[in-house]
């Protein structure tokens, strides 16, 4: 090796070390971006890295176009050279979730409740990312009053988007009231017309509150006539059930006394006899 061919390589091995260390990689910004319809991330297109110097051959773990999954990822850009950057991705789930609520659901009360316990299908959620939850306003197997009563159903993914969908259930109250008429009565009448008679309410017991008032088709302190009526009792709730009952007041004629038919004959004879006397022994 002649002298000129020793000092090209020693300044070959000066040089090549400084090219390298004056690789400089430059990073694309940092990506945030929502998720692709229906999808739990994104395909994410990023600018290439930029390399100044001898950088050598430039790759990245997670290449551009790739599938990004929801969250934050890490991009690490790295050279031959040693020489490295990094940046982040960002993908946001920005979709709701999908609900379908059941069908509005109509029944009966319980036997004597003003209401009923009601079961239903518990909807179930989709979502473009597992974890989500569903709640509801009045969980299935609740008791809904007698009426109609909304339930609102949500649905929350892991990212906190949600969605909402609504039925009614209601509960018609079919239970007719319970009614106890009093017991018959029997007076003697106080005159020609009869008798004012005065009795106990009926008893009436419902499954639900605030009965209406109770009709009798012959009220409390009326005159009744000789002889029996029946009287017939009519109650009604709030759902417009009835039920009814019925009793007798009878009435009796007025007191006469007996009258022989020989004391209409004896008391006019009575009375001569005694008018003969009176004359005699004046």
């Amino acid at each position: 090796m002649t002298r000129l061919s020793i000092l090209s390589a020693l300044l070959l091995l000066a040089v090549v070390p400084h090219a390298i260390a004056d690789c400089a990689l430059t990073c694309p910004a940092n990506v945030t971006q929502s998720n692709d319809p229906n999808q739990c991330g994104a395909v994410i297109t990023y600018p290439a890295p930029t390399d100044n110097g001898q950088c050598g051959t430039v790759t990245t773990d997670f290449p551009s176009g790739s599938f990004f999954p929801v969250g934050t990822t890490t991009v690490h850009v790295t050279s031959t050279s040693g020489s490295s950057c990094q940046f982040n991705v960002t993908v946001n789930d920005t979709q709701p979730p999908a609900i379908t609520c059941p069908a509005n659901i109509t029944t009966s009360n319980d036997p004597n409740q003003c209401g009923a316990v009601v079961n239903y299908e518990v909807p179930q959620a989709s979502d473009n990312c597992p974890n989500t939850t569903v709640q509801t306003s009045f969980p299935s197997g609740s008791f809904f009053p007698v009426g109609t009563t909304t339930v609102t159903v949500t649905a929350q993914d892991a990212s906190g988007n949600t969605a909402n969908c609504n039925f009614t259930v209601t509960v018609n109250d079919t239970q007719p009231p319970a009614i106890t008429c009093p017991a018959n009565q029997t007076v003697n009448a106080t005159g020609p017309s009869g008798a004012v008679v005065n009795y106990d309410a009926p008893e009436v017991t419902d499954n639900c509150p605030t009965p209406q008032p109770t009709t009798c088709s012959t009220p409390s302190g009326s005159t009744f006539p000789v002889g029996t009526t029946t009287v017939q009792c009519t109650a009604h709730d709030a759902a417009g059930n009835s039920a009814s009952c019925s009793f007798q007041v009878t009435v009796n004629p007025p007191f006469v006394p007996a009258t022989s038919p020989w004391l209409l004959v004896l008391m006019p004879l009575t009375m001569a006899v005694l008018g003969w006397v009176a004359l005699r022994f004046r």
